[in-house]
């Protein structure tokens, strides 16, 4: 499976412009809530691009970079 480029985190998660996304000590509840609403002057929000299932998937490979 090809790699898919992560914009501001990097290609590899380990952050560029945003934060390295290895090892988060943050729920996912808090990953989900970050990637569909944002973070006001420095995320965008994904809402309408990615639905409830999309965003799961995200978080769920958040979760798998180490």
């Amino acid at each position: 499976m090809a790699r898919r480029r992560l914009g501001c985190h990097g290609d590899d998660g380990h952050g560029d412009e945003g934060p390295d996304l290895h090892n988060l000590v943050i729920s996912d509840a808090r990953i989900a809530a970050q990637i569909k609403n944002g973070k006001k002057g420095e995320m965008p929000s994904f809402a309408k691009k990615y639905d409830t299932r999309q965003i799961a998937a995200v978080v769920d490979y958040v979760r798998s970079l180490r």
